[in-house]
């Protein structure tokens, strides 16, 4: 059986839950405690994907501050799909999302790409439009409202995108 590697990036603000999202993902565990990244980190998951062994190598890249400091776009470069992160008590959720979409489609084009939009056991009804920018970024692929807490769409949020990726 072949062995597939893939790298994928997490993007997204400042303390959005990017790096509790990989932690409940690679290692079914949470933690209320506040860790900033600083640069990126690197973790590996092998999955499943029909004949064939897929290594993700996912990047948790640290958080943009504001519109000026943004991801840095070398973290960006070479990544075969991408989850771009919100959470429901972000201000301006259509506006930051679009900035990380153009930060990653100026360096890597439309790549498939998944919207996770976090936190969501804090209000399970919440809910955003995100049609306009359905219509303006094509490789968006789905948008699954998740909780890191609860390991609420965490696995389906890496399922469909690595399903996206090896299609």
């Amino acid at each position: 059986m072949s062995i597939i590697q893939k790298k994928i990036i997490l993007i997204g603000s400042f303390s959005v839950g990017k790096t509790s999202l990989i932690r409940r993902y690679v290692d079914n565990s949470f933690s209320d405690d506040y860790i900033s990244t600083i640069g990126v980190k690197i973790s590996k998951k092998m999955i499943d994907a029909g004949d064939k062994k897929l290594m993700l190598l996912i990047w948790d890249v640290e958080g943009a501050l504001d519109n000026i400091r943004r991801v840095n776009k070398t973290y960006i470069k070479g990544a075969a799909g991408a989850i771009v992160v919100t959470d429901i008590t972000s201000e301006h959720i259509g506006e930051t999302l679009k900035i990380h979409l153009e930060d990653l489609y100026s360096v890597n084009g439309p790549i498939p790409t998944v919207i996770a939009v976090n936190k969501i056991d804090k209000d399970p009804g919440f809910r955003f439009d995100m049609e306009p920018l359905l219509k303006d970024y094509p490789g968006i692929a789905a948008t699954l409202y998740t909780s890191a807490k609860s390991g609420q769409n965490v696995e389906e949020l890496f399922a469909v995108l690595a399903g996206r990726i090896t299609e």
